[in-house]
């Protein structure tokens, strides 16, 4: 069975799923794993997030999913209690990543900066979020990896069919993607379950073309 790292860097894509309620999560969840995508983020300002999460688990047991915007301990003491794979933050807090790491479990905290991606390293992050990556670009990251190569990056913001493949031809080892799936309508009917499956097989398609070579 392959561990977190092996699964993020063979299904970079993770899904994110900010404030939804359950129910529109779960169905979501459920469009986006008819469209390959197997690595889900439920930022922590979620509704019933660890009975979500819990649930998810037990209905797609090859998804991994993680929880997003973890911010406190106590947060992420509350998240291990309900086997989480992987946390994620929009910053860097060295307490927080060694509570996680201690723990067994992959966390991913938020850098800008070629200082902050070490610092968040070297505190024990086993990827790094670069955040937000709309702003720093493809070229950014490739960029870092000339004098970090040993550092895996998960670019996180703005990121869509479009632009994708930059980010993977640059070195990533995962990236973040929110907006490019309708996620976050107020009621997922038919029509934005049938999107997002669509959206979501578009961009696996790519994903699945440049690993294929």
């Amino acid at each position: 069975m392959m561990n977190t790292l092996e699964h993020l860097k063979k299904y970079p894509i993770i899904s994110i799923l900010r404030r939804l309620p359950q129910e529109n999560c779960l169905k979501a969840v459920q469009a986006l794993y008819e469209g390959g995508i197997r690595s889900v983020e439920i930022t922590a300002d979620s509704d019933d997030i660890l009975s979500t999460i819990g649930e998810i688990k037990m209905r797609y047991p090859s998804m991994k999913v993680g929880a997003g915007t973890v911010l406190s301990v106590d947060m992420a003491e509350q998240l291990l209690d309900c086997r989480v794979d992987f946390m994620l933050s929009p910053v860097v807090n060295k307490t927080v990543i060694q509570k996680v790491v201690m723990n067994n479990c992959i966390m991913i905290p938020g850098a800008f900066t070629p200082t902050e991606v070490l610092e968040a390293y070297e505190a024990g992050a086993q990827i790094i979020k670069l955040f937000p990556a709309h702003f720093l670009g493809s070229k950014f990251i490739k960029d870092l990896s000339g004098p970090l190569p040993f550092i895996p990056c998960a670019p996180t913001g703005g990121i869509d069919s479009s632009n994708i493949l930059e980010y993977l031809e640059a070195g990533a080892h995962c990236l973040g993607v929110s907006s490019a799936f309708p996620t976050h309508s107020k009621t997922i009917g038919d029509n934005e379950y049938q999107e997002i499956v669509r959206k979501a097989l578009e961009i696996t398609a790519i994903v699945r073309k440049f690993q294929e070579g």
